[in-house]
């Protein structure tokens, strides 16, 4: 009886080595799995924060260039010009233009270029976080974070430059829904 005893002993022993040995190899099979699946997702992450980087480099760029182009003696004809080709370039970058406009320093609509009209005069109130004037130069381009258009609450990227004359901003508005950097602006949900 007593062997009986011991095998049953040892038995038990090695049934509860082989749960803890099983269970240990399990739960770094599930670490090992979750590092590599979350090591995997930081290095898509490092990808799209690198192509939304140069994006937003070009499209500042292309800004610029606007900016110099409608105030370097443009004639009244061919004001649309600069923003057509500015519409052109963002299109080219996958970025869909909701609406252009100047706005003053007060902050009200001066001119309309695309998008949505809206009338000269409206009072744009542009979301508080914009503390953009504080530091504004004729070379510095404010780019906001995901916000909504003043006026029709639609999810916009805002682009705004001040004019050189520091007389008010040309604003650009990205849309973001018909955009290329739609996908990126969800939530990624681990699991």
């Amino acid at each position: 009886m007593s062997e009986r005893r011991t095998g049953i002993g040892v038995l038990g022993v090695g049934l509860i080595v082989s749960i803890g040995v099983f269970s240990f190899l399990a739960t770094r099979a599930v670490h090992e799995s979750t590092e590599a699946m979350l090591e995997d997702r930081l290095t898509t992450t490092r990808l799209v924060a690198t192509y939304l980087d140069e994006t937003i480099r070009r499209a500042d760029a292309e800004l610029d260039s606007a900016v110099t182009a409608l105030q370097g003696g443009i004639t009244s004809d061919s004001e649309d010009q600069p923003i057509s080709d500015l519409t052109a370039d963002f299109t080219r970058l996958s970025l869909n233009i909701y609406r252009a406009y100047f706005i003053d320093a007060a902050g009200d609509i001066t001119r309309n270029f695309s998008g949505s009209a809206v009338p000269p005069g409206t009072a744009i109130n542009l979301p508080a976080d914009m503390s953009f004037t504080a530091n504004a130069t004729p070379d510095n381009t404010y780019i906001s974070g995901l916000t909504k258009d003043p006026v029709t609450q639609s999810p916009v990227i805002m682009f705004i430059h001040p004019l050189n004359d520091n007389n008010g901003y040309l604003v650009v508005e990205v849309d973001i829904t018909n955009s290329s950097i739609s996908s990126f602006v969800q939530p990624i949900q681990l699991g």
